[in-house]
């Protein structure tokens, strides 16, 4: 991998959802940065046959679309990392700061999670509070590459992918039912999966809403105070890890 080039990025979004692809195209205009578009199935492409599934017809869709950024990218030989965003990213100012130091932070992590998903802006700081990580090594002067207590499933909104890290994924993964953000069964294929710190992305939920959600409603928001012992309890537990 030659650290001194930047990522590719590729935005997963499925072509009917023009508000969504102005939203992240203008971001990225502001931040001088250009991404391509990989148009995501929907549940109508499916095969028919979805009774050996436990997730829903959006869940299933959406991991096959992440799945297919990083089948192409495994096989291709122009770019050597890669940055995945949700069609919903909200990037935060210093995204484009981040991404020249991406690269050489790829060898030594298969997959760097960039963001989070059902994160409030005001609670950006503090969910690595809830959920605590314990910091690796550093990224660039103000952000870390870092290990959670545990694995959860934070959402795929943003991520970046070494090419080793594509291509141990797309064996993997072949055929899996999972989630897109099942990053818990994915680092038990052997596949390295850390936290940047502080995060540069969330999923704008709040106006642009959830494609996945409505099929689920899983979505629970636990009262802060609960939230903060429970983040007390895991940093504990972390400094033992």
């Amino acid at each position: 991998m030659n650290p001194s080039r930047k990522p590719k990025i590729v935005v997963l979004s499925r072509k009917e959802d023009t508000t969504r692809r102005v939203s992240i195209s203008r971001q990225m205009a502001s931040l001088g940065l250009s991404c391509e578009f990989y148009d995501a199935i929907t549940p109508s492409q499916l095969s028919s046959d979805t009774s050996n599934t436990a997730h829903t017809p959006g869940e299933r869709c959406c991991f096959l679309g992440h799945y297919g950024i990083i089948k192409a990218f495994s096989t291709s030989s122009t770019d050597d990392s890669l940055i995945v965003l949700e069609d919903d990213a909200e990037l935060s100012p210093e995204f484009k700061e981040l991404i020249p130091h991406l690269s050489a932070a790829l060898e030594r992590s298969d997959i760097l999670i960039l963001g989070y998903s059902k994160v409030p802006p005001e609670l950006r700081q503090a969910i690595q509070r809830f959920r605590p990580v314990k910091p690796l090594y550093p990224l660039d002067r103000t952000h870390q590459v870092s290990r959670p207590y545990a694995q959860w499933k934070c959402g795929a909104v943003a991520y970046a992918v070494s090419k080793s890290g594509a291509e141990k994924y797309t064996r993997a993964l072949e055929g899996a039912d999972i989630v897109a953000d099942d990053w818990q069964f994915i680092e038990r294929q052997g596949i390295s999966v850390h936290h940047v710190k502080p995060l540069c992305a969330l999923e704008n939920y709040e106006i642009l809403g959830s494609n996945l959600e409505a099929d689920r409603k899983t979505h629970i928001v636990r009262p802060l105070w609960l939230r903060h012992i429970a983040g007390l309890v895991r940093s504990a537990l972390l400094i033992f890890k």
